[in-house]
């Protein structure tokens, strides 16, 4: 079974530092949006109108997108009401999409390589790559960030998504479970 997602986000990626209280100044979750935008909740206030996003797609086979900044925006445009505590709102300029997508992207940093449909950068420059990955929960959704390959590597980076509809789950514990 294919699980279609009603929502598209992006993760965000913007230093060569690294480690997951620094990821969360760095990454967010970008939702689509009726009038064919889309939106930003992100844990940065520094980010200005035409920063570009390199937009990752997770689902095999994985493919980038570029996104810009549009403007930031006074109040959630998040369809997640809790997405994370003290987010920042931006809106996205992004490629018209039939299809809904859950995505990463990356800014300001070495670019995503996509080599046999998997993307990987090296985020941190230390010569290893990371790997993106989402998997469901009941409800919604776990994006992960790992040292090395998904499920074998090392965990650096998670967070959740509620999605607001059953899911059928696909994650393992070790894509949920400590960290956090």
């Amino acid at each position: 079974m294919k699980l279609i997602i009603a929502s598209p986000f992006v993760l965000l990626f913007c230093s060569a530092t690294f480690g997951q209280s620094l990821l969360y100044s760095k990454v967010g979750i970008v939702n689509s949006l009726p009038d064919a935008g889309a939106c930003l909740a992100i844990r940065n206030t520094r980010l200005k109108k035409g920063d570009r996003i390199q937009a990752l797609l997770p689902d095999k086979p994985q493919a980038v997108l570029v996104a810009t900044i549009a403007g930031r925006t006074p109040t959630s445009c998040s369809s997640d009401n809790d997405v994370f505590e003290n987010a920042t709102f931006y809106r996205l300029k992004m490629p018209k999409r039939e299809d809904p997508f859950v995505g990463f992207g990356i800014i300001q940093t070495t670019p995503v390589q996509i080599v046999r449909g998997v993307a990987k950068a090296d985020l941190d420059r230390d010569r290893k790559d990371e790997y993106f990955r989402s998997c469901t929960s009941m409800e919604g959704l776990h994006l992960t960030i790992w040292k090395g390959k998904p499920l074998t590597g090392k965990r650096i980076w998670h967070t959740y998504y509620y999605l607001g509809y059953d899911t059928e789950p696909s994650c393992k514990k070790n894509e949920y479970e400590g960290l956090d």
